[in-house]
């Protein structure tokens, strides 16, 4: 890789600014700098997501249970939240797949599309249930 680090060492250091701030503050330094536009661009990103996590919190409680936290405020060493994981995937991604990626949710948005809904009912087909309402039913 070009950049000459290795991306999944980047993802997971950069979610430990939540969930174990003493211990980033020793490794942060190895990660490239964050512009203040990219940090934006993250920050609109996670905002539209985490909102459609809520939304499918509220809509399939049982099945959101069984999921990740859905806030930052929520994380502690041994749980990372749904917002904090994404942030930091976020963070690793290239300007140019950042912009696409930011392309794809606002898409999503204009036509009215959860994305969480979407994998979530794809998860639960994957695992056997004909349909997110079946699970929600079953658990």
């Amino acid at each position: 890789y070009t950049r000459g680090h290795n991306l999944i060492e980047e993802k997971y250091g950069r979610m430990m600014a939540s969930t174990a701030p003493e211990k980033y503050e020793e490794i942060k330094d190895h990660f490239p700098e964050l512009t203040e536009e990219k940090r934006n661009i993250i920050e609109q990103i996670c905002g539209m997501q985490v909102g459609w996590m809520e939304e499918f919190a509220r809509s399939y409680p049982k099945a959101a249970n069984n999921a990740r936290s859905i806030h930052t405020a929520e994380d502690t060493p041994f749980d990372t939240s749904y917002e904090t994981y994404l942030r930091g995937e976020l963070s690793t991604y290239s300007d140019a797949t950042l912009d696409l990626y930011g392309r794809f949710i606002a898409g999503l948005c204009k036509k009215e599309k959860n994305l969480a809904k979407i994998i979530m009912a794809n998860t639960a087909v994957l695992y056997g249930y004909e349909s997110l309402d079946a699970l929600e039913e079953k658990l």
